[in-house]
């Protein structure tokens, strides 16, 4: 995944490599527990996560206070359970942090 916006300057364009191999369930959030520690005020403690079913990769909203948001190619859509992320796909932590999930 690549930071596309975030409120961390230094976290720009970054990218983070996801190994569902080491981490089948990857945590995504605030806390330094997290596989993925995002440093926004508007991302909760234990934001979100991803995982692998299969060959598909899952994006689930963990309770998150300002929301989990998947880009379906016109508006960022809330959330709610689980969903299906394809390659490419943007998603948005809160109102300010938004990654770009990509493949290698």
């Amino acid at each position: 995944m690549v930071f596309v916006n975030t409120p961390a300057q230094s976290l720009m364009k970054t990218k983070v490599r996801i190994d569902f191999d080491t981490f089948p369930t990857v945590a995504i959030g605030r806390e330094a527990e997290n596989v993925v520690v995002v440093p926004d005020t508007e991302v909760s403690r234990t934001h979100a996560e991803l995982s692998l079913n299969g060959n598909k990769v899952i994006l689930k909203d963990r309770g998150s206070t300002n929301g989990t948001y998947l880009f379906d190619g016109k508006d960022f859509q809330r959330v709610t359970g689980t969903v299906e992320v394809k390659p490419n796909s943007m998603i948005k932590f809160g109102n300010n942090t938004i990654v770009k999930l990509t493949c290698e």
